[in-house]
């Protein structure tokens, strides 16, 4: 499992490993924690069917946006909950996620995020 903050995260962060790993036969799973309505390239609509299309390439098994508020991503309990309870309904062998330091405040809050859904999963 993959979690990023945004359509797009993933495949800039992870792409190469999912994409080599999933014609390993693994199942992967990519969550996008927003559908990033504050981007200024696309609308939210066309980031998420590219995002799809990307999964498909990528030869990901699964993919769902838990379309929590671009911008303000926070490690809050029902963001914390969302989130946990994919990670326990897919039981992922592997997470992958954000790094704790990054100019961008949706990917360090996104690290804490899932730091701290992975313990409450």
């Amino acid at each position: 499992m993959a979690v990023g903050p945004h359509p797009d995260d993933v495949e800039i962060g992870a792409g190469g490993v999912l994409y080599k790993t999933s014609h390993q036969g693994k199942k992967n799973i990519i969550i996008d924690l927003t559908p990033s309505q504050m981007s200024t390239h696309g609308d939210v609509q066309t980031r998420l069917q590219e995002s799809q299309h990307a999964a498909k390439v990528l030869g990901v098994h699964h993919r769902k946006n838990l379309m929590l508020e671009d911008g303000h991503i926070c490690d809050d309990c029902a963001s914390r909950v969302a989130l946990a309870r994919e990670i326990r309904t897919r039981k992922p062998e592997i997470l992958l996620m954000p790094r704790k330091e990054d100019r961008h405040p949706d990917h360090e809050c996104a690290a804490e995020l899932v730091k701290n859904a992975v313990f409450l999963a």
